[in-house]
């Protein structure tokens, strides 16, 4: 059962005319942008290889080689395609989500500290070799 369930409200609808869900039920409601900027930034990414590649034998260090074209192209097309992900990634603003308004947020105090809580902080809180 859902939050706006729980709170009287009808369930939520998570996809908005327009969008399209995958299928592990994610919705992407810009679906064609966001894979254009996975492509884009792709690209941008392949574009400034040759140039890290040249760089092998200054053990991968690009500080101090010139630019070269194809490596300020890449990085306007790794900028531009991180941007058209994002925005493919973002909802449209609904109309009327009236059960939004219902939602009761509280804290899980009383919540039983199980096993799996302390593996994670255990996990969490090793110890770290920098």
């Amino acid at each position: 059962m859902s939050i706006a369930q729980e709170a009287g409200g009808s369930p939520p609808s998570n996809v908005t005319k327009g969008s399209s869900r995958g299928r592990k039920g994610a919705a992407y409601e810009h679906r064609v942008v966001f894979w254009l900027g996975i492509l884009v930034t792709t690209v941008g990414v392949g574009l400034q290889l040759p140039m890290f590649y040249m760089a092998r034998e200054r053990h991968y260090r690009l500080a101090g080689m010139p630019v070269t074209t194809e490596m300020a192209v890449g990085m306007c097309l790794l900028l531009v395609g991180v941007g058209l992900t994002a925005y493919g990634l973002v909802p449209r603003r609904p109309r009327n989500r009236l059960e939004l308004y219902n939602v009761k947020v509280g804290a899980l105090d009383s919540a039983p500290v199980r096993r799996s809580h302390i593996a994670l902080l255990l996990v969490s809180g090793g110890r770290h070799h920098y």
